[in-house]
């Protein structure tokens, strides 16, 4: 029973383990995410922020390099609409070749509600002199291929993780069997080698008193002696009966114990060669 407890507290071990790795995985690739997100936005914004610059009466400074080396670099999927949401203009996006275009249009506009649910869509608007803004169009974004890439990462993570578990638990459990099974050969040989002796000894104890069958005072030794043998095979019985439970241990005199094997064995040897002869 303290082994089965033992063996249910160490699976538990290693499923909170596993949780505690899969919680931390997650965790920390949501971390990331978010930071990757958190910078494609203000590059969206910087984008937004440049494009309603030019609607201005009058420019101040080059912003050229906005476009050259910024926007140009963008790599997250986006759309341009109008105001009334017509699609202007796209940046990384793949449509399926041979759209018409309806067809194209009813595609943008569908990837533009998809967006629109993950980000809210940046506005770009005319601001007048007296600071009414008048909205011109409007920047729909999403989510770069490595954003999503590494939305995925965590669960291919876990998911091959399980695996692995699952495969280690198997084999845990199939080597575990398989010792338990030489466990119990080597048990039953053992326990028919303890239960061969007292039998054995007794089986010759017979033989002896058909010998002496007309002396009473020997046969009442051999009696005595195959008592002894019929108390061995209950001390065995009793021994195996307690196996898996915890052994009181007490101490003994060796040269006791000695002694009584040394007579056990005395008392049968000479008996048993005078038997046979």
């Amino acid at each position: 029973m303290a082994a089965y407890r033992s063996s249910s507290r160490f699976k538990l071990a290693l499923v909170a383990l596993a949780l505690a790795i899969a919680g931390a995985t997650l965790v920390v690739a949501q971390r990331l995410v978010e930071r990757l997100q958190t910078r494609e936005r203000q590059t969206a914004d910087l984008w937004r922020a440049a494009l309603e610059h030019l609607t201005q009466p009058e420019i101040e400074g080059d912003i050229s390099f906005i476009f050259d080396r910024i926007v140009q670099s963008i790599d997250f999927p986006a759309i341009q609409t109008s105001a009334d949401g017509e699609p202007v203009d796209s940046k990384n996006i793949e449509l399926p070749s041979g759209l018409s275009p309806t067809e194209k249009r009813t595609e943008l506009l569908r990837l533009i509600d998809e967006m629109d649910r993950r980000h809210p869509p940046l506005v770009i608007a005319y601001i007048g002199p007296t600071g009414d803004s008048l909205a011109l169009q409007r920047i729909h974004y999403g989510d770069s291929a490595l954003v999503q890439q590494l939305q995925r990462f965590p669960y291919l993570l876990i998911g091959i993780g399980t695996c692995f578990v699952l495969l280690g638990y198997v084999g845990f459990s199939t080597i575990k069997r398989s010792e338990q099974s030489g466990i119990w050969v080597g048990l039953s040989k053992e326990t028919a080698h303890q239960l061969g002796t007292p039998i054995s000894a007794l089986l010759g104890w017979l033989e002896v008193m058909k010998l002496y069958v007309a002396e009473p005072e020997r046969q009442l030794e051999m009696i005595d002696e195959m008592g002894n043998d019929v108390e061995r095979l209950n001390r065995v019985a009793t021994r195996f009966g307690q196996i898996g439970s915890m052994p009181t241990l007490k101490p003994t005199d060796l040269n006791v114990v000695a002694g009584s094997v040394v007579g056990y064995f005395a008392r049968r040897i000479p008996h048993m060669g005078k038997a046979v002869e």
